[in-house]
């Protein structure tokens, strides 16, 4: 894979083929496959100007800049972004092979793994040891020297005592001093956003989640008024119909996985800006391990059919959609799990363009980088990944990026921009 790594002192000017729906703008296709061609000037490590050429135009470049023309066979796209992860997980065990902290090593490997996937942006999804906040820290210190994604870290997630987040969060609270005992702490230690358990796991015997919601709808319209006074926006573990419900008329930034839904909270969803991030590969996954029981494999392949469907249902009614892998949780590796959610984004229905701007503008969004990266766009870091422009006949085509152009991009909040 070839790597360049913008500074902030080169003129470069790029001039690649892209499709129009990923740049910031009015462009119009010009080629047979959708892809118009642009020159992409860069400047003080940031996009200074887009340039449409014309079929056949002859290019000159203005005095001192250095001028890179890309293959034809290749298209430029915005980086990637991997909504959820657990930087903590192998991949094999999850949560029962998680004993003590995580050595920097690993983190390591596993961030350059995802960078070898096209992801530039992940956020953890949370962990008794904080292994985000760590993973964070190791990854602004190792990007002084090479590729690495920026991560997003909400530290210890908040759940009720007695009830499923132990391995999210470590202590449950069980008042609300607690909570602002919580969320103060998380300020502290410079989270970026706040995890929320608010339900069970999906039971993968009935096809359903276990449980009601954990908190009622005015305890967590409190931690989500008392989070965005600490400048936190909040991730919400839900699953069920009235857990997601719940969380979004509490006004959180995105539901994860809310597996069961129903058309009416996705509206609700649409209408009041959350974002939510559906994480069906981990449960395909699970085909694997339940292979041979007929119970269990009858309602996984329920659970997928209908987040499929809302999947494709969001799409058309205007939802936000994250694209998240759960990378780290059994069946999920750190190198092809991204991969495989965006073929099951396929079989939802959704077209590739959608997909790619599902997985690098949304995702962007949903991570609070969207004044750095996410569009290709006068302003933004070149955040870019070069694909075979045979992705664009289908995501199966997708195997690794053929190269990237990376300026690490920043965020201290969490929250979303214009």
């Amino acid at each position: 894979m070839n790597r360049y790594k913008v500074t902030s002192s080169e003129k470069l000017i790029i001039i690649t083929a892209v499709l129009p729906a990923l740049l910031q703008g009015n462009y119009t296709p010009t080629d047979s496959d959708g892809t118009c061609q642009v020159a992409l000037y860069i400047e003080a490590g940031r996009v200074s100007q887009i340039r449409q050429l014309c079929t056949g135009m002859n290019f000159s470049a203005p005095q001192g800049w250095q001028v890179l023309e890309l293959p034809v066979q290749w298209i430029l796209i915005p980086a990637f972004v991997d909504c959820h992860v657990h930087l903590a997980l192998d991949g094999v065990t999850g949560f029962k092979g998680l004993t003590g902290p995580v050595a920097d090593q690993i983190i390591e490997t596993r961030l350059r793994q995802v960078v070898d996937s096209g992801i530039m942006a992940l956020r953890d999804g949370s962990d008794r040891f904080k292994t985000g906040l760590q993973a964070r820290y190791l990854s602004r210190k190792l990007s002084a020297e090479t590729i690495m994604p920026a991560v997003i870290a909400p530290g210890a997630a908040i759940f009720r005592k007695g009830f499923y987040g132990a391995n999210l969060g470590g202590e449950g609270v069980t008042n609300f001093q607690e909570v602002e005992n919580r969320l103060l702490q998380l300020q502290k230690e410079g989270a970026d956003q706040v995890k929320v358990v608010l339900s069970g796991l999906v039971n993968f015997s009935y096809a359903e989640s276990t449980g009601p919601p954990h908190f009622s709808l005015g305890e967590m319209q409190a931690i989500v008024a008392r989070s965005r006074k600490y400048g936190l926006a909040v991730m919400v573990h839900a699953n069920s119909d009235l857990a997601v419900r719940l969380a979004v008329q509490a006004g959180v930034h995105t539901v994860e996985h809310g597996f069961f839904l129903s058309k009416e909270t996705l509206q609700l969803m649409a209408e009041k800006g959350v974002a939510w991030v559906p994480t069906v590969v981990p449960v395909a996954a699970a085909l694997d391990l339940y292979q041979g029981s007929s119970r269990e494999e009858k309602a996984i392949k329920k659970i997928i059919e209908k987040q499929l469907n809302m999947i494709r249902l969001a799409r058309e009614l205007g939802v936000t959609i994250g694209l998240g892998t759960d990378a780290g949780a059994p069946g999920v590796d750190w190198k092809n799990g991204y991969r495989q959610e965006m073929k099951l984004f396929a079989q939802a229905g959704l077209s590739v363009p959608d997909i790619l701007t599902i997985a690098s503008e949304n995702g962007a969004r949903v991570l609070g980088l969207n004044r750095e990266m996410g569009k290709i766009a006068a302003g933004k870091k070149p955040c870019w990944l070069c694909l075979e422009k045979n992705i664009l006949s289908g995501v199966e085509n997708f195997n690794e990026p053929a190269g990237i152009f990376f300026s690490f991009p920043e965020c201290s909040t969490g929250k979303t921009t214009p």
